[in-house]
């Protein structure tokens, strides 16, 4: 039991750790962003008195000790705070933009499966044929692209010059399944690329590795159809990599979708966060 209890100990200590840097990073953001928050919700016309006050107001003449202790205090009561910009509260903010987001993320990783498990399989079927000398060179190049890269070549290619796929906007998926799918289609391909290459090559890597164990070679000794070996003792055990990496995945491509969803103008959470950064809106960003 002692055994299983410290690595799970461990880990737990890490991310309490990860969590706390966070929240003290993002309460640092007031003091490190240019710009006076006051300043920009009073516009031009402010005078250094109402600003004073509204800096008063909102907090801001505290301490980093006593902003940092009504942040967490707040926090761990469901409250974000508001937008400083908007006065809107900071979790409905989020929560709107959210779905935008996590469907963008999902999509993106359940192409990136459909796409790289059957390519990845007859690439280790065919090892060093033409298709798997191709695939590898593509997959290279898909995991060196930057997403905001592939984004706009993507942009450009199936929506400028081919007129294929909408550029810009969004359709919320309960006004209309095809233009939700139409309006989605060039953000998850450009965040779906990496995902596609790293996927493809790990499975394949583990299922060349595999087709050499001693059970694999035992049911060829049979005179086991090769695909049936393939698909029946190799393919499940070299997933589970899969599986995990999978889940590493989902949580990088929502770091992603920051300036994929900026660049096809999509009301998501990272959207929120540039706009929120270049307004100075402290507490959204924190929330966010």
């Amino acid at each position: 039991m002692r055994f299983f209890a410290l690595p799970f100990l461990g880990r737990l200590l890490h991310t309490l750790a990860v969590l706390f840097l966070v929240s003290v990073g993002t309460v640092l953001l007031l003091d490190l962003m240019p710009g006076d928050p006051a300043a920009v919700m009073l516009g031009e016309s402010a005078t250094p008195d109402r600003v004073a006050a509204l800096r008063e107001q909102l907090g801001l003449e505290d301490s980093f000790f006593e902003r940092y202790t009504h942040w967490v205090n707040g926090l761990l009561h469901g409250d974000m705070g508001s937008s400083i910009v908007t006065g809107r509260p900071v979790f409905d903010d989020i929560i709107g933009r959210l779905q935008v987001t996590l469907e963008l993320a999902v999509l993106a990783t359940l192409l990136a499966i459909v796409v790289s498990v059957p390519a990845a399989v007859y690439c280790a079927f065919r090892t060093d044929r033409l298709f798997d000398r191709a695939w590898t060179t593509a997959t290279s190049l898909f995991v060196s692209v930057p997403g905001f890269v592939a984004g706009v070549v993507l942009a450009y290619v199936l929506a400028v010059q081919l007129h294929a796929l909408p550029l810009l906007g969004w359709v919320p998926l309960g006004d209309s399944l095809s233009g939700n799918l139409r309006t989605a289609a060039l953000p998850v391909l450009a965040l779906s690329l990496a995902e596609i290459a790293v996927f493809s090559r790990v499975l394949r890597a583990d299922l060349i590795s595999t087709l050499q164990e001693d059970f694999v070679v035992t049911a060829k000794a049979k005179g086991l159809h090769p695909a049936y070996i393939l698909f029946r003792h190799a393919l499940r055990p070299s997933t589970l990599p899969l599986m995990t990496l999978s889940g590493l995945s989902l949580a990088r491509i929502i770091g992603g979708t920051v300036v994929i969803e900026s660049i096809f103008s999509l009301p998501g959470l990272g959207q929120l966060v540039i706009t929120s950064v270049t307004t100075s809106d402290v507490p959204v960003v924190q929330g966010s």
